[in-house]
């Protein structure tokens, strides 16, 4: 069994590695938020929301990697006092180890409310698909309060996995993995059920071809999901085990929650605009023919009729397309396949 200050320097080494990653994918999507096709985006082609959400848990990621690394400087270096560098890890009422714990939970707290709102986004900005989503998040941010408020008061030695900081840590991490799971399943349903709509509304022509494979943006939906999920999961078994292996798992988390983020926006910056809706060179023509039959004779008449199908996409932080404009299409497919309604001259 490793000792306390082991465990802190496993958990820095961990932390500095997946730091490194998130640095170099936190690039990445800066480049891909702030340029298009070789040239700076507008102000007004830039989605602040995404961006500020980058750089805050970029910030926060960053400012935990400092404090660590203090703090091991502390215990190791300057401090000499009884207890060794045990004593320096073990107070928990130091700033230092306070605001630690602090970004562990708002990192999770930010990462699952991205996730809300990107479903929030797919189901066309919808309150009533993401209430029970926006409870549980309520009641994640209640426990993260209660966590920081009871660690700041607590004026003895210990770890993180102390008695009095057990029921609102198992409340928090059980909450996130259950937002996570329903949040996560909500988004593929909406995506595989519009993929399924779309291909019902699909022409294939000389002057048109559908390039949509929403399949791709479930893949990518689920892996970072998974990815995410899967550190949650693992932090939380190691403090339901009350094991130290906590301060490794939870410094680890801190950095991946900020890779999955940023691993969304890249892979769907490298998409084509038009990837997931129908792409059309221009007027489509089709023949109608109306045949009248009377007594002995009949007759009929050939007109050419043009069909044009106007698109408008929006996307969701350079994640995934939104399915606004999906219901739209519809409708307006529906309207002009109606050629009983179509009188010719």
């Amino acid at each position: 069994m490793f000792s306390l200050p082991a465990y802190e320097l496993t958990g820095l080494f961990l932390e500095t590695y997946f730091y490194g990653v998130n640095s170099i994918s936190f690039a990445f999507c800066l480049h891909s938020l702030l340029t298009t096709a070789g040239r700076r985006r507008s102000r007004e082609e830039i989605n602040w929301i995404m961006l500020t959400i980058g750089c805050t848990l970029f910030f926060v990621a960053s400012l935990d990697m400092f404090l660590t690394f203090t703090r091991c400087l502390q215990a190791f270096i300057f401090y000499d006092g009884p207890g060794g560098p045990a004593a320096v890890f073990s107070d928990l009422g130091y700033w230092i180890t306070l605001t630690t714990s602090f970004t562990t939970l708002f990192q999770t707290v930010i990462g699952d409310g991205v996730l809300i709102y990107r479903c929030w986004i797919v189901y066309s900005r919808s309150w009533r698909v993401i209430i029970i989503s926006i409870l549980l998040w309520i009641g994640a941010a209640i426990s993260m309060t209660l966590i920081i408020q009871i660690q700041a008061n607590l004026h003895t030695s210990g770890t993180v996995t102390a008695a009095k900081l057990q029921p609102p840590n198992r409340s928090f991490w059980i909450i996130s993995i259950i937002q996570n799971v329903l949040t996560t399943t909500l988004i593929v349903g909406r995506i595989r059920h519009v993929d399924r709509e779309n291909s019902r509304f699909s022409f294939h022509d000389t002057n048109s071809r559908r390039k949509s494979d929403l399949k791709k943006v479930m893949r990518r939906i689920i892996e970072s999901g998974l990815l995410y999920t899967l550190a949650v999961t693992v932090t939380f078994i190691t403090y339901a085990c009350g094991s130290n292996a906590l301060y490794v798992t939870s410094k680890a988390l801190k950095q991946i929650v900020v890779i999955a983020f940023n691993l969304i926006i890249i892979r769907a910056s490298k998409s084509s605009p038009n990837e997931y809706t129908i792409a059309s060179t221009g007027p489509m023509e089709l023949q109608i023919t109306s045949t009248t039959t009377g007594i002995g004779a009949s007759s009929s008449i050939t007109a050419p009729v043009q069909l044009i199908i106007s698109r408008d996409v929006r996307h969701d932080g350079y994640s995934f397309a939104s399915m606004e404009a999906t219901e739209e299409r519809k409708a307006d497919l529906h309207s002009n396949s109606n050629l009983s309604d179509i009188k010719t001259p």
